[in-house]
This record gives C-alpha cells, sequence and structure tokens, in this order.
C-alpha cells in the first residue's frame, strides 16, 4: 500500500508509522475446499469458483484397468504448508542513474526474469537494464518470482535518484511471502496380484494462496509426475489450484511433486502390507529403466533408481529381521523406504536453452561464464569441474564469473534440475570448441598431428611424440600473440613471428 525511502533505516521505520490506512472488512475464505463452493465470496473477478488454474490428464484406458486389477485402494491424503526458511532472505538493490538506465542487484534464481520482468513493468527497454546477480543464500524455488521489494527498489530510485536498498526480515519472510502448496488428494491406485503397478487415478486441490504466480506449473507437475519413478500404463489425474485469503503459494524444491509422490508412496507401503509384499521388492519390480518412456513421453535416458534401492537393501543390512522386530506388540525399528523422482533438464518452457562463454588468458587462466544461478546447489563448481575437465586443467584454473546481463548469457535461471544438464551441456560444447581452437595452435608448435593430441594435468601431449609438450600456458600465450605460419595472412600485420 505503501513504499518509503529515507537516508537510514530508523527514519524510514519512522515515516512508516506516520502512515495510516483505513481498511474496508471483506467476507474471507481460507479452506481451499470451501472456496470453491458456488456461494464463496469470490477473491478475484477473473476466476469463477476462485479456480486459479485447472489440469485435467489421461493416459491410457484407467476404468478398463482397474477391472484388471487384483488389489485396489482409495485414500485421502493431506499435506501442511511449508514456508521457505532462507538464509539470506528477500532483498533488492536499485540504482537509476541519470542517463535512465536501471542497474539491479537481487537475491534472484531466475535474473533473466527479473530482467523482463522489470522492463515491461517499469516501460523500459530492455537495453536500459541491467541485472547483477550476487551470490545468493539459498533459494529452493521461493526465488523465482518478483515480489513488492524488487519493484519498490527500483521505483523508489528513479524517484530519489539515489540507490535504494530494502531487505526483508526472516519474520516477514515467514509471514508474507511464500509457501509450499498445502492440498488434499484423493488417490486411488490398482495393483495386479503379483504387485505390478497397473492404474492410477487422482484428485487434487491445491491452496494457491491470494495470488497465481508461477502456481500453475506446480499443480501441473502435481498431476503429471505420478508417472514417474515407477512403471505406469494407465493414469489419469485431475487438478484444482484455489485461491484463498491466505499466503500466496509457489514453487517449493521438488516444484508440487513431493505433495503427490508422498501421497503415492505411503500408499504403496499400505498395499505392500496388506498384499503381503516386500515395500523394497514392490518398488524394485516396478522401477523405471533406462530407455522406458513413460505414458506422457518422459523418455528416460538415464535412471539410477534400481541401483539406488538396491544398495539401500545393502546397507540396511538386516532388512527384514529389523523390520520384524517386535517390542511390547509394537514395532520399533523405524526402518521405512520411500522413491521421488523428477525430470533432470525438462523442456517445459519455450526458452529453456543455455550458453556459456570461455576465455583462455595468456597464462593458462580460464575465465567461464553462463546465465546460470548457483542457488546452493553447487553448480559453479560443477560446471567450473566440466569446463576443467574437457580442457586438461585443475579446478582452480576455472574462474566462473557472476551473472551479469550485460555480460553473461541469457538463460531461463536456475529451477527444474536443469542447470547441470542443460548449462553443463552448453559448457563441455564451448569447451570443445576451446580445446578445438587450442589444437590447431599446440600442433603447428608441437609438429604433431591434431588427432594424437591430448589435454591433461595443465600439459598439451602428443601421444606419438614422447618427450614433447607444451603447457596450456605456452598454448594460451602463442594464441594470444597469433602465432602461425609465416604464409597466414596476419603474420605481415603483426610483425615478424616470435622466435
Amino acid at each position: 500500500m505503501a513504499a518509503v525511502a529515507a537516508v537510514d533505516e530508523e527514519t524510514a521505520e519512522g515515516a512508516l508509522d506516520l502512515i495510516e490506512v483505513e481498511y474496508e472488512e471483506l467476507p474471507a475464505v481460507v479452506d481451499p475446499s470451501a472456496a470453491m463452493g458456488e456461494d464463496a465470496p469470490l477473491i478475484h473477478d477473473h476466476a469463477p469458483r476462485n479456480i486459479s488454474f485447472k489440469t485435467d490428464l489421461s493416459y491410457g484406458d484407467v476404468d478398463k484397468a482397474f477391472k484388471e486389477c487384483g488389489y485396489v485402494r482409495e485414500d485421502r491424503f493431506e499435506t501442511a504448508p511449508i514456508r521457505h526458511g532462507f538464509i539470506e532472505p528477500h532483498a533488492a538493490l536499485a540504482n537509476w542513474d541519470h542517463s535512465g538506465r536501471l542497474t539491479f542487484w537481487g537475491s534472484k534464481q531466475s535474473p533473466y526474469f527479473t530482467y523482463r520482468n522489470m522492463a515491461k513493468a517499469l516501460n523500459v527497454p530492455l537495453s536500459r537494464i541491467r541485472i547483477v546477480q550476487p551470490y545468493i543464500g539459498g533459494g529452493f524455488g521461493g526465488k523465482n518470482e518478483m515480489f513488492n521489494v524488487d519493484y519498490c527498489a527500483a521505483l523508489l530510485s528513479q524517484k530519489t535518484g539515489r540507490p535504494v536498498k530494502i531487505v526483508v526480515s526472516q519474520e516477514e519472510v515467514l509471514y508474507a511471502y511464500r509457501q509450499r502448496h498445502p492440498t488434499i488428494i484423493d488417490l486411488k491406485t490398482g495393483l495386479k496380484k503379483d504387485g505390478t503397478l497397473h492404474a492410477l487415478e487422482a484428485r487434487i486441490i491445491a491452496d494457491g494462496g491470494a495470488y497465481l504466480g508461477i502456481g500453475a506449473l506446480s499443480l501441473y507437475l502435481m498431476c503429471s509426475f505420478f508417472c514417474i519413478p515407477y512403471r505406469l500404463p494407465n493414469m489419469k489425474t485431475k487438478g484444482y489450484r484455489v485461491y484463498t485469503n491466505t499466503q500466496p503459494s509457489c514453487a517449493m524444491r521438488g516444484h508440487g511433486v513431493p505433495q503427490s509422490r508422498f501421497a503415492a508412496e505411503v500408499q504403496l507401503d499400505i498395499a505392500a502390507r496388506e498384499m503381503g509384499l516386500d515395500p523394497i521388492d514392490l518398488r524394485l519390480k516396478n522401477a523405471l529403466k533406462p530407455g522406458e518412456t513413460t505414458p506422457n513421453g518422459f523418455k528416460i535416458t538415464s535412471c539410477g533408481l534400481e541401483e539406488s534401492i538396491t544398495e539401500s537393501k545393502r546397507i540396511i543390512a538386516r532388512w527384514t529381521e529389523d523390520r520384524a522386530k517386535d517390542c511390547d506388540g509394537k514395532k520399533r525399528s523405524g526402518i521405512g523406504i520411500g522413491c521421488y523422482g523428477y525430470v533432470s533438464g525438462p523442456r517445459m518452457a519455450g526458452h529453456n536453452t543455455a550458453g556459456a562463454v570461455i576465455k583462455v588468458h595468456e597464462d593458462g587462466g580460464i575465465s567461464l561464464f553462463t546465465g546460470s544461478t548457483d542457488v546452493g546447489q553447487g553448480s559453479d563448481t560443477i560446471l567450473s569441474q566440466i569446463a576443467a575437465e574437457v580442457l586438461g586443467v585443475h579446478l582452480e584454473d576455472i574462474r566462473y564469473g557472476m551473472v551479469d546481463s550485460d555480460l553473461t548469457p541469457l538463460d531461463p535461471g536456475t529451477f527444474g534440475s536443469r542447470v547441470t544438464f542443460i548449462t553443463g551441456n552448453a559448457v563441455r560444447i564451448a569447451a570443445e570448441d576451446v580445446r578445438n581452437q587450442l589444437l590447431e595452435v599446440a600442433a603447428t608448435a608441437l609438429e604433431a598431428d591434431p588427432r594424437d593430441i591430448v589435454f591433461r594435468d595443465r600439459k598439451v601431449l602428443p601421444d606419438r611424440k614422447p618427450g614433447a609438450e607444451h603447457s596450456v600456458q605456452q598454448v594460451g600465450e602463442d594464441c594470444a600473440i597469433f602465432r602461425y605460419g609465416e604464409d597466414h595472412p596476419w603474420t605481415g600485420l603483426l610483425g615478424s613471428r616470435r622466435a
């Protein structure tokens, strides 16, 4: 309702205390099921029955499949809201300079979302906005969206002509920002007598809170990801994301999938017990394997689920004996198993590509730039390791540059377990291109066939010429001064070849 900028925090707090707001109290609804009622008060006029988004998916012949099952079970599950507890709360720093250009530093998972949204909201060309992404203290899905602090910092900087910083308190993060969707899940699962998972039907009501944000994707994933990590030929899901007068819900680690997988895993445990099957054996029997395709088209290129379950069973060396322990008529071993699946690097958006730029310096040091953000998952290290492995150098030789929209490649951001797979492949391709360019220079210097040269331990080595070698630093120096043959067209411009 109001934003204040001041020379210090104490003055700003004092100014806020002088603002008086008159509220008109309106009917509220906080229960998602009640919010869908015909007589429920509408939170937004554009959303009949307060439904902000709905999805309806069906694969295979579910009704026929249930008739073929030897075991069918129906249950209702409910999950609670969970709030993001970042080490670093939401923060924004904006500087709108006298040339009309905005520079913005924020605690964001997807700086290029901020880049586009800021330009659109403020009616400023993209080229007049620069987003710089510093290190951030955790994201977990809760820093993908734009927030009031981002726009307020920018607008207040424009009005005052000075840099403006806003930092949200931990209390405000927990009470007024985003959360994981609370859900009501009605789940029906059918298995054949031998434990083969054969059919599933689900109805989900997700409490979206007061606003939509990126919550629509959360609901879609809740419904579509029932088909992993197990083989499921017949599936039908309906989902409703509902507006309520509560804290808005959005992505949070797994983006909706943990809620549906929780329900499915608990129901599988109940089914295993009632069918007299071992919960581990039941999961092994139905586990997806590389080369398979799910009913909704996910192609499984790699998957270590079977190996993970088998190794877990080995670690729990006394699985059967410990589960059977009885103490005062109650089992107290506390051993259980649950499985979870997510598609790494899915192409679920129009822009889900990545780019990488690699620069080799004269001293053999290497700079790596991408548009991806490390939100604590270690992607800066992983991407640097990929570049170092391809170029045959050590990890400490790689300098990873922070995201800067003026310099780094366009990138959608950190979400959907995409960075290692998609940006990692961009880094690999860029590093291979750099290596090929270095090979041309190294082959001339070493008088060797480029196909015989390998990059290893900061050295460039021709396999068929023992004792001959160049360091990556030497090759970098040669490239920097264009060390080519005498007949190269640049040689005359650069002067004589270095001896």
